[in-house]
């Protein structure tokens, strides 16, 4: 069995190590959903996962009402400060365990 069988992840963005943490999350099984402002074209995240979304990695309260209509197991993002920010956001509300240094 797949380490993240029926799991769904939710990536913010498409930065610096996305595509590698993309194609690892799904060889394990997890279902991988990309979200940014970028057109699916321009995002080479959107490109690879298995959905994707129209929503601003800052958006806060759309990422909340999208990620609870998904049922969303784990909030992740590649490197970058501002999604890094509203991964953090996203979790305290969805009451989803949080870890970076």
């Amino acid at each position: 069995m797949k380490k993240f069988q029926n799991k769904k992840l939710l990536m913010l963005g498409s930065s610096l190590g996305t595509i590698e943490m993309i194609k690892y999350a799904q060889d394990n099984g997890c279902h991988v959903i990309v979200t940014d402002y970028l057109p699916k074209e321009k995002s080479a995240g959107k490109m690879i996962a298995d959905e994707s979304a129209d929503i601003s990695t800052t958006d806060i309260d759309s990422l909340e009402i999208f990620a609870r209509k998904k049922n969303i197991d784990g909030v992740f993002c590649g490197v970058s400060e501002i999604n890094l920010k509203s991964v953090k956001a996203l979790c305290d509300r969805l009451n989803l365990p949080c870890y970076y240094t």
